[in-house]
């Protein structure tokens, strides 16, 4: 049944305010599941929230993630931050890489100058550590993409494209004169994820490998119901899924839909 929850905590399935047995009926979210690209692009969503991205990443980057090609996301996103970086500082096209990201930040130590981007407010070894960041994420995450294929999952090109994001806030506060630890303020941003409208700062939930397995089972059953809108009670998803090997569905009559 956890997969069932799953689907009403995802307002995939909704229960029928107007009769008084459970009755339950496909959502709008779970009528543009028309395929199972569809549902696969939900479940990667969830891992990368859109709203929670820097713009240039929500762009440029997102739609290469969820169409599960994850070496390119993650060049692309640490390109946008070389990118950034060089426009801010004002630095020419031919300075690139670790050597760009340490003048941009050069700490001010001894009689050097402070890099553009530096934030002087920071001690010393601060202002290193954060040349050091920058620097370590362009060898660590763009030069390997730049020259051979490396392998990475969806959760992990998730917390690397979010890792990237946040370089190019920081990045703009700068820019912008504002210390690297200044509060940004925020707002509710309502923004149209690939099957729907979702708040700023909402993460769904992500499924376990079971729980995927057994929603894609119920899936398969909707979409091959689709021209109903609402469930009829009778029906049982089981038959269909045992049909294809898969006989571990939790039976809906306990849900009396």
């Amino acid at each position: 049944m956890e997969a069932w929850a799953w689907l009403e905590r995802e307002g995939i399935l909704i229960r029928d305010p107007n009769q008084p047995a459970p009755l339950f009926f496909i959502s709008r979210r779970g009528q543009r599941m028309r395929s199972q690209q569809d549902f696969e692009a939900y479940r990667k969503a969830g891992l990368l929230p859109k709203s929670q991205l820097h713009p240039l990443i929500a762009a440029k980057v997102y739609p290469a993630f969820l169409r599960g090609e994850y070496d390119t996301a993650i060049f692309q996103a640490f390109r946008e931050v070389e990118v950034a970086v060089r426009a801010a500082g004002g630095f020419p096209a031919d300075l690139a890489g670790v050597n760009l990201m340490r003048e941009a930040l050069r700490p001010v130590k001894n009689t050097a100058r402070a890099g553009p981007l530096t934030d002087t407010l920071l001690p010393v070894a601060e202002q290193e550590g954060m040349a050091s960041l920058f620097a370590g994420a362009i060898l660590l995450y763009k030069n390997p993409q730049s020259h051979r294929n490396v392998p990475a999952d969806a959760a992990d090109a998730a917390e690397v494209i979010g890792f990237a994001s946040h370089l190019l806030r920081m990045v703009d506060r700068r820019k912008a004169g504002k210390a690297i630890g200044s509060t940004m303020n925020t707002e509710l941003v309502i923004t149209e994820g690939p099957l729907g409208f979702a708040p700023a700062g909402t993460m769904p939930p992500a499924l376990s490998l079971k729980e995927a397995r057994a929603a894609e089972r119920f899936f398969d059953f909707f979409t091959a119901n689709a021209g109903e809108r609402r469930l009829p009670r009778s029906e049982d998803p089981s038959p269909p899924a045992r049909h294809r090997g898969l006989d571990t569905v939790p039976q809906p009559s306990r849900r009396s839909c």
